[in-house]
């Protein structure tokens, strides 16, 4: 059921602006995972990580279309998309996917990427516009020639790996070490501040995890039976991205740019009896409920900070919002 709701209200809510070096790609996906806590007392069928904090618990792995908003659940880390051989695709991992072989492949195979480092690399410095004196260098050798203020540019490579990987190498304040990104897109095309605020793209995926954890109410499902605890899990699953297709549909009808997460946490009346009067063919109860709904996420879900947006978000890549109704 939830792959057939993805399949079929599947419709792209963003796009890039002509100007955007990402323009060039026509789908972007963050793949990422999460562990989402269930009752304790289903911590025999479903034994969690974090034995104290969540006995109970699921991992749920998703790889999210960012252009076309379209989650898609997998079970575990080796089922992320194959990428191989799609030039018109950009892949946004985060450090537990850090793997140097796989990014030779994806690079023999002509796939982009964009992967935080683990803070523990030390591949070997080939070349760096700014510091020339670097080449040769192991990584961890060189921090300290590194400018705090702006991000450095390196291309580095691994014994064994045939492709060099570009390194954008930077000084967090708030954590007080370096981190990089690795990336096989190209300077001449995208610059590091490119490259670093295409990154921070993946952050959608996190915000529908939050919705996820926040708005399923899955430690609320009370019963030791495993079958019925992965019904509930998948239809709380379902009922969330329902909400989020709603939302999105309904930004025409509101002429607003609305806010997911407000929208989650909005209007869980009126869409119950929506779809109550709905399955039932009560055209006209429905429609007053959508109504109500429309009024309610009008005036309370969009959202608040457009210059914050353009600024900060998602806006900064040269994203711009796509008209989504198609009921």
């Amino acid at each position: 059921m939830l792959g057939l709701l993805l399949a079929e209200f599947k419709s792209q809510v963003l796009k890039f602006k002509k100007d955007s070096p990402f323009k060039v790609f026509k789908r972007i996906f963050a793949h990422d995972g999460c562990s989402m806590g269930l009752h304790k007392g289903l911590k025999n069928a479903f034994p969690g990580r974090f034995s104290e904090t969540s006995p109970a618990a699921i991992e749920l792995h998703c790889t999210m279309d960012l252009l076309n908003d379209s989650p898609d659940t997998h079970a575990e880390r080796q089922y992320m998309p194959d990428w191989t051989d799609q030039s018109s695709v950009l892949g946004l991992l985060d450090c537990g996917y850090f793997d140097t072989q796989q990014m030779d492949q994806w690079s023999a195979s002509n796939v982009h990427y964009i992967v935080r480092a683990s803070i523990s690399i030390n591949p070997e410095i080939v070349a760096c516009s700014s510091n020339p004196k670097l080449v040769g260098k192991k990584l961890k050798d060189a921090y300290s020639k590194f400018k705090q203020r702006q991000p450095t540019d390196l291309q580095v490579r691994w014994k064994g790996c045939e492709h060099n990987v570009r390194l954008i190498v930077r000084w967090n304040r708030d954590q007080k070490q370096f981190e990089s990104l690795a990336t096989n897109l190209q300077e001449d095309q995208f610059s590091a501040d490119d490259v670093r605020q295409g990154y921070r793209l993946r952050w959608q995926i996190e915000l529908l995890f939050k919705e996820w954890k926040s708005l399923t109410n899955l430690k609320k499902i009370n019963t030791r039976n495993p079958e019925i605890a992965e019904g509930l899990i998948w239809a709380s699953l379902i009922g969330a991205l329902l909400r989020r297709i709603m939302a999105y549909q309904s930004e025409q009808v509101v002429d607003r740019v609305l806010s997911t997460w407000q929208a989650s946490k909005l209007g869980t009346s009126q869409i119950t009896e929506y779809w109550r009067w709905f399955v039932r063919k009560y055209t006209d109860r429905a429609k007053e409920c959508w109504d109500q709904l429309m009024w309610l996420w009008g005036e309370e879900a969009g959202r608040q900070n457009k210059k914050r947006d353009n600024k900060k978000g998602r806006c900064n890549s040269g994203l711009v919002m796509t008209p989504t109704l198609n009921v």
